[in-house]
């Protein structure tokens, strides 16, 4: 072996080393941002949907899975988890007939609730599926440390909800 191969596997030997006894580092930032607007989509299945108190409850009412569709007569609603900080842009329903639907915030620590949306839906064409989309009126950003976030939906004699899906834009990762 020459010398000059015989200095190069030392060479690599001691880079090797050094590599292997350096502490092994990872990304461990604390805020991952995007330095544009990302858009992000929560769906929510008829399947989500609990009546919203008993005079529901005691109504007929069934949620079909085969079909993904809630039927009955009365208001169900259900808890909608949102990232920390994202800012809130449409809230989208799919149904039948007519329904009436709602997103709501309520404040942790008195229960003060707000409505971000609401709309009483017609139809023209009581048999076709269709969908509406209603965007705040103000800018609502979510903020999770003070409030829940939460759906409603209301029903009457066969009209049909299919689903709902809230849009929302956010710049970060995570909490």
């Amino acid at each position: 072996m020459s010398f000059s191969m015989l200095l190069r596997r030392s060479a690599l030997t001691v880079v090797a080393l050094a590599c292997v006894a350096l502490p092994a580092a990872a990304i461990t930032d604390l805020k991952f941002t995007y330095s544009t607007e990302q858009t992000g989509f929560l769906t929510i299945s008829p399947m989500a949907m609990a009546p919203d108190g008993d005079a529901t409850a005691a109504k007929p009412w069934l949620s079909y899975w085969g079909g993904a569709r809630l039927t009955g007569r009365g208001c169900f609603q259900t808890g909608v988890n949102l990232p920390q900080g994202a800012r809130i842009a449409e809230v989208r329903t799919w149904f039948q007939k007519a329904i009436t639907f709602e997103m709501w915030s309520a404040k942790l620590a008195d229960g003060v609730a707000t409505k971000i949306v609401g709309k009483d839906t017609t139809a023209a064409d009581p048999t076709a599926r269709r969908n509406f989309g209603l965007a705040p009126a103000t800018a609502t950003f979510v903020d999770n440390r003070a409030q829940t976030y939460g759906f409603g939906v209301c029903l009457e004699e066969n009209e049909i909800f299919f689903g709902a899906r809230i849009i929302y834009k956010y710049t970060s990762a995570g909490d």
